[in-house]
């Protein structure tokens, strides 16, 4: 009796330690069989933008730059550049303040501008709600001295 019951745990347990195993197999060949593939442009038209930065907020392209040092108490402006040519209509442009600790996180309220694009190379908009510069938005208030500050645009179609 006690050999048989002895028979039936060595049993039970090395039915437990292959079913564990073949668990273990079953998920670890799960995480070879996921891949990433490259990026999948839909559509026809090709977009693309890079956000500027300015102390002056002027209209003349060279008074903006893609990194900038500000002085503490300075003021400073963003705006979206656009360096293809293929998009023309509405669009709804979202500017967003984003501050560094450990990473990046969204600061403050987003600035949103509805506007026409015209398919233009170098066509600008602004942070403010019609896309100008007499309205850009200055990110002085926004910024506290010693942190790191970049702003993220965000374009969508209207329709």
């Amino acid at each position: 009796m006690n050999r048989s019951k002895s028979q039936r745990e060595f049993v039970v347990v090395t039915l437990i330690a292959l079913i564990s195993m073949a668990l273990i197999i079953a998920v670890y060949a799960t995480l070879l069989g996921t891949f990433t593939g490259q990026e999948v442009v839909y559509g026809t038209e090709s977009f693309a933008g890079e956000v500027l930065y300015s102390r002056g907020n002027l209209t003349d392209p060279s008074n903006w730059t893609d990194t900038l040092t500000v002085l503490s108490g300075g003021a400073w402006y963003a705006c979206l550049n656009i360096t293809t040519a293929a998009y023309e209509g509405e669009v709804d442009v979202t500017f967003q303040l984003q501050e560094k600790d450990v990473t990046w996180a969204d600061k403050g309220t987003a600035t949103n501008a509805i506007i026409e694009l015209n398919a233009t190379v170098g066509e600008r908009v602004y942070v403010s709600s019609n896309g100008l510069i007499s309205t850009n938005r200055n990110w002085l208030s926004d910024c506290a001295a010693g942190k790191s500050y970049r702003v993220i645009a965000t374009v969508d179609t209207t329709s």
